[in-house]
């Protein structure tokens, strides 16, 4: 039987809500502000030593609006402080970041009391001046022998070359980690390079702009956006907040995907559904507990000693699922039980074209006020519609459509 609710068209709903997750153009604007006075300022202070990027969504173009305790919450952009030439400790390069923030009267009073494991941090919600906080992460150059091993290892020279050496503080002092954002966002843009008619280039200024908010808006960035805003409504409504998957995670699933795909005119519903059924497959194999190194689609690999591995696309030795294995694997359960809420929330629904049971699966997943200004603005129903029955009347008292035989 046909329903009678109204039908829609996926990738219109889709567009429509995408609008939704942006940032708005005002706190956009209010950030990049913000991220370019902190490096017109370091760089002031440190010389031109210092060279000041962005990192993170910020720089990836999959900024969403974070959702935290039943709320939106403040977001956050990342800035890179990377020293040519550096100083010798990691604790000293730390240091010399941290004093210099310390030595202003603006950003002392927005410092945060404790310092970061890696990052020195500056809340601008605290003072009323933004809803975001910036995470400031210092650096140096990755060495000659760093870059060869990476190269060593399959990485192009052109991601291997950006690649940095970070600061981590530990228990007795601090030491050296590795990073590579810029080398991050060239994968990404080699990717999606085919799926948009162009790209942005990289500036070699002391300050490097902030990627525009709109210019990265190819179905991959998209896919991003929506699984993030997804698992933030889903753990936050199910108090799992500490062990939902990690954004580089999503990003990196849903890059690899894109790039094993031959077809770069998909609409953002069909690479939405690829990832989702990707991620599916992982999900059944883990079921079975079998190994997934055969398995080259889904990108998640576990080992014979359980533990598991999705490595970051730009230096092999960091494991994205470091954690997964521990405490009984409950971040890997976390990311199978979110592998059956995008099927039950976004596949199924976007799928039916029905617009009543889209709107109960969206909003569980995205939030539903969130929704509900999509579906008011597409003229969509939410209720099924409501079906008036007469009063069944016995036959005998009804009129009858003839008159009485009269012989």
């Amino acid at each position: 039987m046909e329903s009678n609710h109204k039908r829609f068209d996926e990738n219109t709903l889709l567009e429509k809500i995408f609008k939704q997750l942006d940032i708005s153009q005002t706190d956009y604007e209010k950030a990049v502000e913000s991220y370019n006075a902190v490096g017109k300022y370091l760089v002031e202070i440190l010389g031109k030593t210092a060279n000041i990027y962005p990192q993170g969504s910020f720089l990836y173009g999959t900024v969403i609006r974070p959702y935290f305790q039943g709320k939106d919450a403040e977001y956050d952009i990342d800035l890179v402080c990377e020293f040519i030439p550096s100083p010798d400790t990691a604790e000293a390069c730390k240091t010399l970041v941290g004093n210099a923030l310390k030595a202003s009267e603006r950003y002392k009073k927005m410092l945060k009391d404790e310092e970061g494991r890696r990052c020195w941090t500056l809340e601008y919600a605290k003072t009323g001046e933004a809803d975001f906080h910036m995470d400031i992460l210092p650096s140096k150059p990755a060495s000659a022998d760093r870059i060869k091993k990476l190269t060593d290892q399959g990485v192009p020279i052109e991601y291997a070359n950006t690649a940095i050496q970070i600061t981590t503080k530990i228990v007795d002092g601090y030491k050296w980690d590795y990073s590579n954002p810029k080398g991050f966002k060239a994968w990404l843009d080699d990717v999606t390079i085919l799926y948009m008619k162009e790209i942005r280039v990289m500036h070699e200024d002391s300050v490097e702009s902030v990627p525009s908010q709109y210019e990265s808006q190819t179905p991959v960035h998209r896919v991003i956006q929506i699984l993030k805003r997804h698992r933030d409504i889903r753990f936050d409504t199910a108090g799992l907040n500490d062990i939902k998957p990690m954004s580089m995670i999503i990003t990196t699933l849903v890059t690899r995907v894109a790039e094993a795909n031959t077809n770069k005119s998909v609409s953002v519903f069909e690479l939405l559904e690829m990832v989702i059924r990707s991620a599916d497959k992982v999900k059944t194999l883990s079921e079975q507990n079998m190994r997934y190194d055969a398995f080259e689609e889904s990108f998640i690999k576990r080992k014979d000693n359980g533990e598991w591995e999705i490595n970051n696309p730009v230096d092999p030795e960091e494991n994205f699922a470091e954690t997964w294995h521990k405490n009984n694997s409950e971040k890997a359960k976390a990311f199978f039980q979110w592998v059956d809420w995008l099927k039950q929330d976004l596949l199924i629904p976007l799928k039916s074209r029905d617009s009543v049971q889209a709107f109960k699966g969206l909003s569980d997943g995205l939030g539903k006020g969130f929704v509900k200004n999509v579906f008011d603005e597409l003229k969509l129903p939410i209720t099924a519609p409501t079906i008036h029955i007469s009063k069944k009347e016995d036959i005998d008292t009804m009129p009858k459509p003839w008159k009485p035989d009269e012989r």
